[in-house]
């Protein structure tokens, strides 16, 4: 009897045994495909970036990573990208209205920022984007732009203030002022607006109001 029920533990102990290297088994064999499908999944979204980059190379576009302030230009032409620039960032500033005022709200005039003399070099600024990136070669151009898409370069594009403009308006509305009977101090204006249209650039620019500045009599 003892002997049969040593037999039948010997015989558990044989099957616990190959259960559990069925176990180890099964897990290794899982770990391998799991680790094949992450090696395949990557090496596979390589070649998509590869393609895209290559693809953006030879069609002339912007690489991926570019950026004007919050502005995405990868991908784009230069052409897109100005009017992209241009519609997401300069016209939000430039078309914004400034009215000005004066003689307690009986002499009122609108002008543009832009009319104010206050404009950006987009196509200056896209180019630069444009050359991101781009080596003699490219396989060295293919290596560099894969560290500017991780990376992302964050471009700001210059601007230009027009005292012509400025000064230009500033006597058309001194000339209006006066058939009123109403001085304007231009010297006045012509050092406060320029600062205001250079807090513009910085600031989120709206529709705003401007009170010029007077001469009593």
């Amino acid at each position: 009897m003892r002997s049969q029920n040593k037999k039948r533990s010997d015989i558990d102990k044989l099957k616990d045994g190959g259960l559990r290297s069925w176990h180890v088994i099964f897990v290794l064999v899982l770990f391998v495909i799991m680790l094949w499908a992450v090696i395949f999944s990557y090496n596979n979204r390589e070649g998509v970036v590869t393609d895209i980059l290559y693809k953006a190379y030879d069609n002339d576009l912007i690489l991926n990573g570019a950026f004007v302030e919050h502005v995405n230009i990868g991908g784009l032409t230069k052409e897109q990208a100005v009017r992209k620039v241009n519609e997401n960032y300069v016209y939000p500033v430039t078309k914004c209205v400034i009215t000005f005022t004066a003689g307690s709200g009986k002499y009122k005039k609108d002008y543009t920022v832009e009319e104010l003399g206050l404009s950006y070099d987009v196509e200056g600024i896209v180019d630069k984007a444009y050359k991101l990136g781009r080596k003699s070669g490219k396989s060295d151009t293919m290596e560099a732009v894969q560290e500017l898409g991780d990376r992302r370069e964050f471009l700001t594009p210059d601007f230009n203030l027009d005292d012509g403009k400025i000064r230009s308006a500033i006597n058309t509305m001194s000339d209006e002022l006066e058939k009123m009977g109403i001085r304007a101090d231009k010297e006045m204006m012509m050092e406060t607006l320029h600062d205001s249209l250079e807090k513009m650039v910085v600031i989120p620019p709206e529709d705003s109001v401007y009170y010029i500045p007077e001469i009593s009599e």
